[in-house]
């Protein structure tokens, strides 16, 4: 009779650490630098490289307003 009144809650299943992947934010401006193997000073003197980095950030700006706008939405 006490087990139909408390019965035993399930146990979840054991946590394992395959599969999880951390991601770690970081600034657009470094990650573009980096994706595109340019230092600062090659952005600042090159026209052609400050051309790539605002193109790839201007992406990356869209990425985020989009993800932002569906969670606010969803």
């Amino acid at each position: 009779m006490a087990d139909a009144l408390f019965p035993t809650l399930p146990r979840g299943r054991a946590r394992t650490r395959e599969g999880v992947v951390r991601v770690v934010r970081r600034p657009p401006l470094a990650a573009i630098c980096e994706l595109l193997s340019v230092s600062i000073h090659q952005v600042v003197n090159d026209p052609r490289v400050r051309i790539q980095v605002r193109a790839l950030y201007k992406v990356s700006r869209w990425i985020e307003n989009e993800t932002w706008l569906r969670r606010a939405l969803g």
